[in-house]
Order: C-alpha cells, then structure tokens, then sequence
C-alpha cells in the first residue's frame, strides 16, 4: 500500500528529500544566493517594518506617557481623583501595558513557529523564490506573492496581507547581491 503513494518521497543521500514526480529543483545558476539563521532581533525587525512602526513609536509612546504623568501632576495640585487625573495616570499605565503585551505576543509567535531559528539558504531569481530550511523546501514564483517591504536591513515579500517570508540584508554575500535581490523584487512586486 505504501508503494501507491503519489507523495511518497526517497532520501537522495544529499541532506534532503526528492519527490518521486515532478521535475527535479530549479537550477541554482542565474539566481541570487542567500543564506544565515533568523534570529529573534530579526523578527521583532520584521514585525515593526510590516505593522509600519519606525523607532519614533516608541519615542512617541514614551512622550505620550511623560506628558500625561505631567497634566496629572498638575492636576493633582487642585481637587482629587477628578476625571482628569485619573485619565491623566491611566493613560501611561494603557500605553505601557499594550507594549508589554504587544512584546509578549511576539514571543509567543517566534516561540511556536518551528521554522524561526532554523538555518535556512536558497535564492531569489527572476523565476521567484527557492528556500530551502531543514525541515521545509519552497519553490514559489513571483505570482504566488502579494507585494513586499524594504528597509537598510530588511525584505519581507509577502504571500497573504499578514504572511511573509524575511530576509535580513547580512544573508546576502555583499552588497551587490542585496542591491540586486531589491532590484528584483520591485521589477515583479508592488512595493509599500
């Protein structure tokens, strides 16, 4: 019974596994080698480069909490407990509590995905997207993805509105290789 599996798979002897159909992986020549292990720095990258957060969120919250501890200070001068203080002392107290939990949803996401810290290692071609990680092969052409992010450090190419993989720049051998692997992407994705 096990011989009319179509998805059966045989060790090829060099690390990974082969199909038993289709055709065989792309050519890795006239791609864009690159290779490393995400860290969770990486991640914490990713997710403020998709949700759209420079370093001035975090600068804004802090002046958004400083300012509030000022205003309920002066308004701990008058009367007591007035709807004023009280929002006034609430509102560092929020800001602070959803960057807690904001850091703690992450953690948990990096933490149950079982592809974060795996090494991984492919390339990016005119065809698409190879990606080869020890416990997962993709080979996914340009229209199979949505648009993607840049940043000095950072690709994300995105396959859903809140899925996509990350490439930090240091997974490519030099400068030339990140430059050309951005060149590519906005020839067959919308950039944001």
């Amino acid at each position: 019974m096990a011989d009319d599996n179509p998805y059966q798979t045989t060790p090829t002897g060099l690390g990974r596994e082969t199909p038993m159909f289709g055709p065989p992986p792309w050519p890795e020549q006239g791609g864009i080698p690159f290779e490393g292990t995400l860290t969770y720095e990486d991640f914490l990258h990713a997710q403020r480069l998709h949700a759209g957060m420079r370093g001035g969120f975090l600068l804004s919250a802090v002046v958004v909490t400083i300012a509030s501890l000022l205003i309920g200070l002066m308004a701990w001068e008058g009367p007591r407990l007035t709807p004023a203080t009280m929002l006034a002392f609430s509102v560092p107290l929020v800001v602070v509590a959803l960057l807690v939990i904001r850091r703690h949803s992450y953690r948990q996401m990096w933490t149950a995905s079982k592809l974060n810290g795996q090494p991984m290692m492919g390339h990016i071609s005119d065809v698409g997207v190879e990606l080869r990680l020890p416990i997962l092969e993709a080979r996914m052409t340009w229209p199979a993805y949505l648009k993607y992010k840049a940043d000095d450090e950072l690709l994300l190419i995105y396959q859903q509105p809140a899925m996509f993989n990350l490439f930090p720049r240091r997974f490519f051998r030099d400068d030339a290789d990140w430059q050309a692997s951005r060149e590519l992407l906005e020839q067959h994705l919308a950039g944001e």
